[in-house]
């Protein structure tokens, strides 16, 4: 994608979930922040003046988001921006954007939960009763909890367990199994992963999570392994999966542009 169609599909789908005057400050600090863009030839010089508070319109839902706040929180850890988890998740909406029919209504884990904006996305959007979220740092705790209180629908539902996401359980790890048994979860209606090239632990031992598993959905990392591995692991536990690059469209998992895998076994992929 050259630099001009990037530039307007990032700005074509912000313009779908902020409010005007959000987009309107957006557009004024795109300029502030264009010289260090062009250098960089990335958002992160923007995304770094986007500081405040943000109310998002994602899927029919409000979101509250205290961008300003959260990077203060997490200013001595030299964190990425907020901004940018704004762009990922609700702009391009990386992860439910391959599903025709949203997985709701049933219990969702959030392997990599980073600051916990997906487990609220899940909490609200997918009407999920209980949400795990697996994350090794502890430094998201707070915002978390900063999450929360800005966004009431999800409180109750939300929970984070500080420790790696893994196929097994030992010291700091967590498996699925493991979430299921200590929250007494019979069925997840949606996963979500990007643990950083940690999925082929999480696939390779102990997947009797994926016999009560509907959908999954995940960020591929190479330095893991093969995502072909994956994929067929899916398949072979009766899903169906489909394979994109970074801006969604549909691709085969051995083109080196393909950066998400998602799976479901009840047909709700587009």
């Amino acid at each position: 994608m050259t630099p001009t169609r990037r530039a307007i599909y990032e700005f074509a789908n912000l313009f779908r979930v902020l409010y005007w005057p959000d987009m309107a400050m957006c557009v004024l600090r795109t300029v502030l922040a264009a010289p260090d863009i062009l250098k960089t030839k990335k958002l992160t010089p923007l995304d770094w003046k986007m500081s405040g508070t943000y109310t998002v319109t994602y899927r029919n839902f409000k979101y509250v988001l205290p961008i300003g706040k959260i990077d203060d929180l997490l200013s001595e850890e030299h964190d990425s921006p907020t901004f940018g988890a704004v762009r990922e998740l609700f702009a391009a909406d990386v992860y439910l954007r391959a599903f025709r029919v949203l997985p709701t209504g049933k219990p969702v884990i959030d392997l990599g939960s980073n600051r916990g904006i997906t487990s609220i996305i899940a909490a609200i959007a997918l009407e999920a009763p209980i949400v795990v979220g697996v994350e090794p740092e502890g430094i998201y705790v707070p915002v978390l909890k900063l999450l929360l209180e800005r966004n009431v629908p999800a409180m109750g539902r939300v929970t984070q367990e500080v420790a790696f996401a893994s196929g097994s359980d030992f010291d700091g790890h967590i498996s699925i199994n493991s979430i299921l048994r200590t929250y007494d979860i019979k069925e997840i209606g949606f996963v979500k992963i990007d643990i950083e090239g940690g999925e082929y632990g999480v696939f390779r031992e102990n997947t009797e999570w994926l016999d009560v598993c509907d959908n999954i959905s995940m960020e591929i990392h190479r330095k893991g392994g093969d995502p072909k591995e994956l994929e067929e692991i899916l398949k072979s536990r009766g899903f169906q999966t489909k394979a994109t690059d970074q801006f969604g469209a549909a691709c085969r998992l051995d083109n080196p542009d393909s950066s998400y895998l998602y799976a479901s076994k009840t047909g709700a992929l587009m």
